[in-house]
């Protein structure tokens, strides 16, 4: 082979090799077989030519495969034309997938004359692939995860009102109040675990709200010692106090904690402490505006230290942006007007801060006493829920509050109920959004036709159903009610919307 063509071979062999790329090239007159290219981990399949031949190629097959690769192949070279196979090639130490593609010369007498193939490492092909199977797992378990929610909400809105409704008919001094609270704080931390699995499978739509923080943080106390294992004691210290209410989405901050507990088990891999502690403060720097109080997160990791006979807390382990789950708690912290710094901060020395921004105007208007809603002269509701349990609830909440209440199970039944009335309408409309037959959406168009701009209250079990309805701009004003909702919350969102 002339110097010049072998150099170009040589720089393409190169190149091959870098893409995880074989060219095989397999002559029959004389029985030879030459390699461009290369796959990393197999080394002894270098650029040149193999003595041996086709023998010599099949000892590099996985010796599982060379059977099964060897039938094929016969059937390929009878046939000519192209192929297309995947088998194993013998590593060093674990066989190595690829996938070869080939064209087969025949003669004028339809003899076998040579073989060029490609073959290709497809190992980075199999871990995407294995990545997207399980993503579509993880898909179907979130629908999974939604659909269970949904009923699991409604089981716990009538756990949640029933025990509510109880609490109210108890005095203080009966023995059994300490039971029914007992009841109604169990079917609130239900409700939270439910929020909170479901924060890994749903896509969010933000919820802002006033949310005290120290009240999350407390609350996602069980499940944030779940997140950073066995290894790694986590302190919780709440010192913000109930002034430290930020306007923020309760599930995207529960979000944030639990980023922050995966970052930090993958900082401290051979265990160590974790200390969470929050305090509220006015701050004097550049990022801070002027006559605003901060809630401030203090996120500290230490290594642990071990004694003959104990564990004790050794350096702190600094923070850095290589852990995925520091960006992702960074993008939450900042979609919810804060900001995060990474062991740079003097407020927590060697530790990651988070900032969030207190709006005083917003604290003071919250801390004044609320002004009594006025009594609306319109008290007709149509109640359409398809849970019967949930349905119920609603009906004597409402009916307590001195409200007049029509039932109806689905869409259907509320179209016949506001037309039995008409031309009399509603005051307002309470409804579920997926319901069987007829969903809450499509319902509430029908009804405008009959009454305009009559008010709408969805009740909403997850976010999903929220998009639903503000993607269809219906004309007339709504506003949601998550399920399970306190019963006290129920009436006075009835009153303050039939009162506006």
């Amino acid at each position: 082979m002339p110097e010049d063509i072998q150099k170009f071979h040589s720089s393409w062999s190169r190149a091959l090799k870098l893409a995880g790329i074989i060219v095989r090239y397999w002559s029959t007159n004389p029985d030879s077989l030459e390699i461009l290219g290369g796959i990393t981990g197999l080394e002894n399949l270098r650029f040149g030519t193999i003595e041996g031949g086709w023998p010599a190629w099949l000892s590099f097959i996985y010796y599982e495969d060379r059977d099964t690769y060897l039938s094929k192949m016969q059937i390929c070279l009878r046939r000519g034309e192209g192929y297309d196979l995947e088998y194993r090639l013998q590593g060093p130490t674990d066989p190595v997938p690829v996938r070869e593609r080939g064209y087969v010369s025949l003669g004028p007498n339809q003899e076998l004359k040579s073989v060029v193939a490609v073959i290709q490492d497809i190992r980075p092909i199999l871990t995407l692939e294995n990545r997207l199977s399980l993503a579509r797992k993880m898909e179907a378990f979130g629908q999974l995860a939604g659909g269970v929610a949904h009923d699991f909400n409604n089981m716990l809105s009538v756990i949640l009102g029933y025990s509510q409704l109880l609490l109210d008919d108890f005095s203080e001094k009966d023995p059994r109040l300490p039971f029914i609270q007992e009841i109604e704080n169990a079917a609130r931390r239900a409700s939270s675990l439910t929020n909170q699995l479901l924060a890994f499978t749903r896509k969010e739509v933000h919820e802002v709200q006033l949310v005290i923080f120290d009240q999350i943080l407390s609350e996602m106390g069980k499940m944030l010692r779940r997140m950073v294992g066995e290894q790694i004691q986590l302190k919780i210290i709440t010192n913000a106090g109930n002034n430290a209410r930020l306007r923020a989405d309760p599930n995207q901050i529960e979000q944030m904690l639990i980023h922050l507990a995966v970052a930090a088990r993958d900082l401290l891999p051979n265990g160590g402490f974790l200390t969470l502690s929050t305090r509220l403060e006015t701050l004097s720097i550049p990022n801070a505006r002027q006559n605003l109080s901060h809630l401030i997160l203090c996120a500290e990791c230490r290594s642990i230290h071990r004694d003959q006979n104990s564990f004790t807390e050794g350096s702190i382990v600094p923070w850095n942006r290589e852990i995925g789950a520091i960006s992702t708690c960074e993008s939450i912290v900042k979609e919810n007007g804060g900001w995060l710094e990474l062991s740079g901060s003097s407020i927590c020395p060697g530790s990651l801060a988070i900032f969030f921004p207190i709006s005083t105007k917003l604290l003071e208007q919250f801390q004044k006493s609320p002004s009594a809603t006025p009594d609306p002269q319109n008290k007709r509701i149509l109640l359409v829920e398809d849970d019967a349990g949930v349905r119920t609830l609603a009906r004597v909440v409402l009916t307590r509050a001195g409200f007049e209440v029509t039932e109806a199970e689905n869409g259907i039944a509320a179209i016949k109920a506001a037309n039995s009335i008409h031309p009399k309408t509603y005051a307002l409309i309470i409804t579920d959004i997926i319901m069987p037959g007829m969903g809450g959406i499509e319902m509430i168009r029908q009804i405008l036709n009959l009454m305009p701009k009559v008010p709408v209250i969805f009740l909403s079990g997850y976010h999903e159903q929220v998009r639903s309805v503000a993607e269809a701009k219906l004309p007339t004003n709504y506003s949601f009610l998550r399920k399970p909702f306190p019963v006290s919350e129920l009436s006075t969102k009835v009153r303050e919307i039939l009162s506006s």
